[in-house]
Formats: structure tokens, C-alpha cells, sequence
């Protein structure tokens, strides 16, 4: 068999490389959609907070699209139409002409984006009550920066409207056209449900027959709505003790969300002022609200009945909350106890330093 030189053979080897290779393309990169957090929601109109959709920079080509799909039935508040324009709304932010259930942010930080070109250079599509497409032109306008690797912006689900038949997970579909960077994929931007109220006190106080102030009751929705128009959340005490007075709008604030404050009655007529009746007569279908009630009171009714240690409150009422229970504050008398502890110790008549028993004093409030 003839040898084949070293030569040859290199050349074959390389050959074979170079089949394996034929046919092989490059592969674009991809968009990527992230949302920062998810927010609870219920039904009506709410902000869903917010997504990212992040591309490569040099990946953009003209007449690129990406249209954004929520579930059915689910709206998005802009006026119908294709080819709508999106106008400046300051610090980066677009809405779409003539609405203002939904806005572009393009942040100035890191992003390939050049925020002076936008406007006339993306136009907006609503395809129906659900699904919106955005449509991108000019790239190398929207492009212009070669100092930064990544394009991205953010889609601001303002005023969304969330149908009852909404699924536990709201997610956005996404998807673009074909062999541009907008691949396929969905993001969770909210989780639907009725909500709860959640209800906790900032400290545990010490009442007394004379001292009845206990601390700030806050009452808090995980999500808008979540105590619905209407709804009563009571605060029952136990027996021998009752509520001093009723809140009043003065002493009822709002700390965060939509202002609810001034749609809560509140009363004391149940159960001989044992029960304190809260009513929420404001509907709220914005952002969660977050109250506190501040100067409340507690009095001890009758001194046999009542007991010392915790007083705990128990929650009830039509709204959905949470804890069942509470302790509000702590009752007791200013006494003080003195105990012997172990056994007595024996000391003799006429001596001297010497050692008695250990002994325990206890107060039965704090500072008595």
C-alpha cells in the first residue's frame, strides 16, 4: 500500500473540518422578558405593574414587531386603531395617543435606545381588546449608540382591565415576526384572587383600671379591593373588657395606595361595646390601600370578669382577613408579690452576717 506524505493527509483532514461546517449559519441572539416583581390583582381596572423586553442592539431590524397578548377578556385602555403614535410623557415615558392604559419607558441608563427618535419611529397597534402589537422602523435611528450592547425597554401595564374570569397567574404572551430577535415567551406579571385584609398592631401595650391606651391597629389589602365596598372587618374584646370609643376620621390616616380613610365608619353599638364594627364605603380598584388607626382604647367593664394577661382580640366581619386573632394589650393591677424561694434557711439567735433564704419579687405590670 503507497504511503501517503504528511501533506496529504493535512489536506484531507482539513477537508473533512471544512464539510462539517458547510451549511452552518450564524444564530441571532435573542429578546428576553422579565418582569421585577409580581403584583396581586383582583377584578376591574388595575395596574399591573411593569415588564422588561430587553434586545441586542445590532439585532433590530426595520419593520421588526412584537405584540404583547394578555389573557381573554382582559383590556387594555387605548383607543383602537393600528399605526397609533406614541407621544412623550416626560423622563423617557410614551403613552400611546389619545390613552393611558399603557406606556413605553426607555431609560436612559445603559440602553442602547436613543430616546430623542422615538417618537414617529414606533407606532402602536391595538388587534383587539387583549393583544397590542408595537412596531419598530429607522432602526439605525433607534440604534444609534455603539457604546452599549443592549437595547431595552419597559412595558407599563397601567389601568389593565382584569376580567373575573382571570386565571391565577396573568402572564403577557409575547411574541414577534419571523427571524427578527422577538422569539417566542411569556412573562407573570400578577397573581388574581379576592385578597385578604391583613390586620396587625405596632406594639403590645399594658392596660390597667386606669390606663387604657393601646397602640396603632394598621389594616393593610394585599392587593386592590381586597376589602371590598361594603365589607366589615369586626374587632371583638373579650368578656369584662369594652372599646372606649369609636375611631373617628381624625384618628383614621391613610399611610399608602388609594385613600380610603375617609369611606370607613366605624361603630360600637354590638355586643354592650365589646365589638368594633369597621365599614369600608369607598370602592377601590387602583392600588392596595394601607390605613392605621391611631387612639384607641380599651376599659376594663367589670373587674371579675376580666382576666389578667393577654387581651385578645378576635377578627371577624364579611371581609377576608387575616390573623382570626390578635393580643391587643396586656391588663393587670400595679401590685407587687414577694415569694420565698427553696426552703427557709435556719439562723441562730445573737449571730451575725449570716445567710437567709433567696426570696423573689414580681411586679404584676411593668414599672408598678
Amino acid at each position: 500500500m503507497p504511503r501517503i506524505s504528511k501533506k496529504f493527509a493535512l489536506l484531507l483532514v482539513l477537508a473533512m473540518l471544512a464539510t462539517m461546517f458547510v451549511g452552518m449559519g450564524t444564530v441571532s441572539a435573542a429578546a428576553s422578558y422579565s418582569a421585577g416583581s409580581v403584583v396581586s390583582t383582583s377584578t376591574g381596572n388595575h395596574d399591573l405593574g411593569r415588564f422588561k423586553v430587553a434586545i441586542p442592539a445590532t439585532e433590530l431590524q426595520n419593520n421588526d414587531w412584537v405584540d404583547l397578548r394578555l389573557p381573554s377578556d382582559f383590556k387594555f385602555n387605548i383607543p383602537d386603531g393600528t399605526g397609533k403614535a406614541i407621544v412623550s410623557a416626560g423622563a423617557g415615558v410614551y403613552t400611546v395617543a389619545g390613552g393611558a392604559g399603557f406606556d413605553l419607558e426607555f431609560p436612559s441608563v445603559k440602553n442602547a435606545f436613543t430616546n430623542g427618535v422615538l417618537v414617529g419611529n414606533i407606532t402602536v397597534d391595538k388587534l383587539g381588546d387583549a393583544e397590542v402589537k408595537i412596531n419598530f422602523a429607522n432602526p439605525a435611528a433607534l440604534v444609534a449608540t455603539t457604546t452599549e450592547d443592549t437595547a431595552y425597554f419597559y412595558v407599563n401595564l397601567n389601568s389593565i382591565y382584569v376580567d373575573s374570569s382571570s386565571p391565577a397567574s396573568v402572564q403577557v404572551n409575547v411574541s414577534g415576526n419571523s427571524g427578527s430577535c422577538f422569539v417566542d415567551g411569556a412573562v407573570t406579571v400578577a397573581t388574581y384572587g379576592s385578597g385578604t385584609v391583613n390586620l396587625s398592631i405596632d406594639s403590645v401595650k399594658t392596660i390597667t383600671d386606669s390606663i387604657s391606651g393601646i397602640d396603632n391597629i394598621r389594616i393593610k389589602e394585599d392587593r386592590p379591593g381586597a376589602w371590598n365596598v361594603y365589607d366589615t372587618i369586626k374587632l371583638k374584646l373579650p368578656n369584662g373588657f369594652v372599646w372606649a370609643a369609636a375611631p373617628t376620621a381624625a384618628t383614621i390616616s391613610s399611610i399608602d395606595g388609594t385613600d380610603i380613610h375617609a369611606g370607613i365608619l366605624a361603630d360600637i353599638n354590638g355586643d354592650s361595646g365589646r365589638t368594633l364594627k369597621l365599614t369600608n364605603n369607598l370602592a377601590n380598584t387602583t392600588t392596595a390601600a394601607y390605613v392605621m388607626i391611631k387612639s384607641l382604647a380599651i376599659n376594663v367593664d367589670d373587674e371579675t370578669i376580666a382576666k389578667t394577661g393577654d387581651v385578645v382580640i378576635d377578627v371577624s366581619g364579611t371581609a377576608t382577613s387575616a390573623p382570626s386573632s390578635f393580643t391587643a394589650a396586656k391588663y393587670g393591677d400595679y401590685t407587687v408579690t414577694a415569694s420565698a424561694v427553696g426552703d427557709p434557711t435556719q439562723v441562730v439567735a445573737g449571730g451575725v452576717q449570716q445567710k437567709i433564704g433567696k426570696f423573689a419579687i414580681e411586679e404584676s405590670v411593668k414599672e408598678s
